[in-house]
């Protein structure tokens, strides 16, 4: 457990720096689009191979919104802190996705 731990860790810890130089090469759109649409083949191939269920259909365009909106938009918004080369940009990039994200799940869970 306490390597899986690690390496999540480092996995996760040199994404920033993934995504700082992904900035010189893709506009930051494209970056997340590649990179969500990426993952989302993984794990629909991972689904598919472990035989997990889809959801109902009549969900999927609501779990396709939600994700865009809290996921993707969020992760736009890094992105483009990440061109600002100034501290102040990532503190408030950190402060307000942090922030947000923890409303949402707050959200999810009060109902």
């Amino acid at each position: 457990m306490l390597r899986a731990l690690a390496v999540l860790c480092l996995i996760w810890g040199s994404n920033w720096v993934v995504m700082k130089l992904a900035n010189d090469y893709f506009p930051p759109v494209s970056f997340v689009m590649w990179r969500f649409g990426s993952g989302a083949l993984i794990l629909l191939a991972v689904a598919y191979l472990r035989k997990i269920p889809l959801p109902d259909a009549r969900l999927l365009p609501w779990i396709i919104v939600s994700g865009v909106l809290q996921m993707a938009l969020n992760q736009v918004a890094i992105q483009i802190g990440l061109l600002a080369d100034s501290h102040a940009a990532r503190a408030w990039v950190a402060s307000s996705t942090s922030r947000r994200r923890f409303g949402s799940r707050l959200w999810r869970t009060s109902r």
